[in-house]
């Protein structure tokens, strides 16, 4: 059995692949390449590049080149006798195994038989999701085994060893998504905000509020073109600990504005991973 290997937050229309098989450096003629005017798969390997795995909302879909005894790999619940659709669990087959440093994920999941390479959904394939919203340790080197038990219709289970049957794949670490507002380099475009307004930075990863200080962060009047500290508070949503917001103590002077994560920062995630902020992100704006 040939496998591909995609990973992306809970399975978006552009899955993003962690790992392509090659033969003789060309992608395997039953993988997936161009699918529904996207490119999952590069024909050549020298243009693959493996998709680092979000630390929340990680999903796995791992694509075979033929059918697998569904029986073996999955189990069936709240059959309707009408329709004939099922529930798909994976949690008491356990067809995969998957760690990350050393702590094995608690996942489920189901089997997908439908589609092809060229089709999207990819399949037939197995779905694996976590558990009670499992969250991945960022910057954690994590491994996919495929178990046993996973056969194909006659009983032929996957070759072993790496990139057969184990799959090597890394977390990425802790980033800026996206702010609010979106930082403008051009002093026009800038975002006016009122003297009590915050600016919003949209993390990828749950954070840790133990792990990080006013020092990882800034807030500073740029108006005379030299920055100026101004007094702040640094707050995580309490309900989204990947929004964190940075507004002044008193409300702002009209002037401009910039706000920081700081290069340097070292923040951690609620699932025990950490990571450095190799490059300053910042959002500038105006207070009238």
């Amino acid at each position: 059995m040939a496998i591909d290997t995609n990973a992306d937050a809970r399975f978006s229309d552009s899955e993003a692949p962690m790992y392509c098989k090659y033969v003789s450096s060309v992608l395997d003629e039953k993988a997936p390449s161009l699918v529904q005017g996207g490119t999952v798969c590069p024909d050549e390997e020298a243009m693959f590049a493996a998709a680092a795995v979000p630390p929340f909302g990680w999903g796995i879909r791992i694509m075979f080149d033929e059918l697998l005894d569904g029986d073996k790999v999955e189990t069936l619940e709240n059959c309707n006798p009408v329709t004939g659709v099922c529930t798909g669990h994976i949690d008491s087959t356990q067809p995969v195994t998957v760690t990350c440093d050393g702590a094995t994920m608690t996942y489920d999941g189901y089997y997908y038989p439908n589609g092809n390479r060229e089709s999207f959904p990819l399949g037939p394939s197995l779905v694996v999701y976590p558990e009670d919203s499992d969250t991945l340790p960022a910057g954690a080197d994590c491994t996919v085994a495929i178990n046993p038990v996973v056969v194909d219709k006659t009983g032929v289970a996957v070759a072993t060893g790496a990139n057969s049957n184990s799959f090597a794949f890394k977390v990425a670490d802790i980033a800026v998504l996206e702010t609010d507002p979106p930082d403008a380099e051009d002093l026009a475009e800038r975002a006016v905000l009122a003297p009590d307004d915050a600016v919003t930075f949209l993390f990828n990863a749950y954070l840790d509020d133990t792990s990080f200080g006013a020092g990882d962060f800034d807030l500073v009047n740029i108006t005379s073109g030299t920055a100026v500290p101004v007094a702040f508070t640094v707050e995580l949503d309490p309900a989204d600990p990947s929004v964190l917001t940075i507004f002044g103590d008193a409300a702002l002077a009209p002037g401009q504005y910039a706000a920081k994560v700081k290069a340097g920062a070292t923040l951690s995630d609620l699932n025990g991973g950490s990571s450095t902020i190799a490059d300053e992100v910042q959002v500038r704006f105006v207070v009238e």
